[in-house]
């Protein structure tokens, strides 16, 4: 009986899983990686990666360089299931999101909170 219990759970908690994206920050990207934005923010890891339900999109960033392959610094992309993505009507696994050089950021101080300006 407590195999079966087992088993069942087991195909339970895989079947709430399948079909989302997680991609570890350190061992699934190729650098230069991009940035990946969550709406309108910056999207940080949750335990070093980063997680989409099945066919949610979001949005990646290579500053001013290029993502190789799409000869764009901005693109949206749909999770599909695990690592692996569709862009622009193709599907890659998220080592191929590879920016043509490392994205560069820059530091403003302001005298307003973020929520301010929105």
């Amino acid at each position: 009986m407590r195999h079966f219990i087992c088993a069942f759970l087991f195909s339970f908690t895989t079947k709430l899983v399948w079909g989302q994206c997680s991609v570890n920050i350190r061992t699934d990207l190729t650098s230069p990686e991009p940035i990946f934005f969550k709406g309108n923010s910056l999207w940080y890891p949750d335990n070093g990666s980063l997680r989409w339900a099945a066919g949610e999109t979001t949005d990646v960033s290579c500053g001013s360089g290029a993502l190789n392959g799409y000869g764009v610094s901005y693109a949206s992309i749909t999770c599909i299931s695990g690592t692996t993505f569709l862009i622009n009507g193709a599907s890659v696994d998220s080592t191929a999101l590879v920016c043509s050089q490392r994205p560069l950021g820059e530091i403003s101080i302001m005298r307003k909170w973020c929520s301010e300006w929105m």
